[in-house]
């Protein structure tokens, strides 16, 4: 008995030596990626000094620092270039110079309504400015057109060209060519009362506005412009400082006799001619205010000219400097001008449209219209710190 007793104990141990040897194997190829170490006392507890389970440098940054605070450069793919050196961001930071063109509607004789209106006359015009229209909408950089003299043909005629110009989403506003008469007869309050007269006439139309050019006198036109319900005025030139004191004009501001004799624009250089500002008053307009008469610069005429032979040559290089000189956190805007007037060959315009082509794609050139302008620097204003 003590030997079958003895038997039996013996090959108990053996079967439990066997099971444990066998449990070792089964564990030990259920955890091959195993180091043998034993997990850290406390992992997973953010704020141990420890990264490890589901902590991340957005759920526990205590413990596990990102790259840029920890100091070691990134290596994926979106932050580094193909042999390892990191990239170089493009700089998101320069703000883009707003452009557009301003066409002065002028110096056609449309007649009046004691006298009659030119019909003829007047259906050829409208077509002429259409078919401008119709070129810079293609480009999709419509004009801004400016007038006074074209408001009571187009009230009176069809078709209303102001109106159907406004309902493309082309800019339409008023170019008052209102301050040359010196002293203005009736005053500054004549003055306002005409200004507004030709904003209501416009707004009779269906066509709200809030800018005007052609405003510029030795009143005090700010203030006026302001009273007449006008937001903004464009197109300053140097006749626009004779409203400022004698002792700040210069001799040859306080010989100008009219806007034709001292037309170039103000302040005309760059980069002063990028930053529209607000006027407190006419004596004082030069210099920014807090609140105020939006004032908005020109670059002048178009840089484009007939060029040698019939193809029309267009020099941007005012659109280069300008790019160049602006600022982070600056607002950078300037308006061409077009006196219509003149015709302009259609290739002139293509040339120039063209040449824009480039710089708009980029994103370095915004074109906008008077309108668009103002609403897009009151934004910036209200943006501002």
């Amino acid at each position: 008995m003590k030997r079958k007793f003895l038997a039996l104990t013996l090959i108990m141990l053996i079967t439990l030596s066997l099971a444990c040897s066998l449990g070792n194997l089964i564990n030990d190829g259920e955890d091959s990626g195993s180091t043998g170490e034993s997990a850290p006392q406390g992992e997973g507890r953010c704020g141990n000094g420890i990264c490890g389970g589901p902590e991340n440098p957005q759920n526990c940054p205590e413990d596990c620092p990102s790259e840029a605070q920890s100091g070691s450069p990134s290596t994926d793919d979106e932050s580094a270039s193909g042999d390892g050196v990191p990239s170089t961001p493009s700089s998101n930071n320069t703000p883009p110079l707003y452009i557009g063109v301003s066409v002065h509607l002028e110096a056609w004789k449309l007649g009046n309504e004691k006298l009659g209106y030119e019909q003829q006359v007047y259906e050829r015009y409208v077509q002429n400015i259409l078919a401008y229209s119709d070129l810079a909408n293609s480009y999709d950089m419509p004009f801004t057109w400016e007038t006074s003299n074209l408001i009571d043909p187009s009230a009176a005629l069809e078709p209303n060209v102001l109106l159907e110009l406004y309902q493309r989403g082309d800019g339409i506003g008023v170019h008052a060519d209102l301050g040359e008469q010196t002293p203005y007869p009736g005053g500054e309050a004549q003055f306002t009362k005409d200004l507004r007269i030709l904003r209501h006439r416009m707004e009779d139309l269906g066509i709200p506005v809030t800018h005007a050019s052609g405003v510029c006198s030795t009143s005090d036109w700010v203030t006026a412009a302001l009273d007449a319900g006008f937001e903004a005025v464009t197109g300053t030139v140097d006749y626009c400082l004779k409203s400022l004191p004698l002792d700040q004009q210069s001799a040859e501001i306080q010989e100008c006799k009219g806007p034709a004799l001292c037309h170039d624009p103000y302040p005309g250089q760059i980069p002063e001619m990028l930053h529209p500002w607000r006027a407190a008053d006419g004596s004082s307009w030069t210099t920014p205010a807090e609140e105020g008469l939006l004032v908005f610069s020109t670059a002048g005429a178009l840089p484009c000219s007939a060029g040698s032979g019939s193809q029309p040559q267009c020099d941007l290089q005012i659109i280069e400097e300008a790019l160049a000189a602006r600022q982070p956190g600056e607002f950078h805007s300037f308006f061409f001008v077009w006196s219509y007037g003149s015709p302009l060959e259609e290739e002139l315009l293509r040339n120039f449209y063209e040449g824009l082509q480039p710089y708009i794609e980029s994103g370095d050139v915004v074109w906008k219209t008077m309108p668009e302008l103002i609403e897009a620097y009151q934004a910036f204003e209200g943006s501002a710190p």
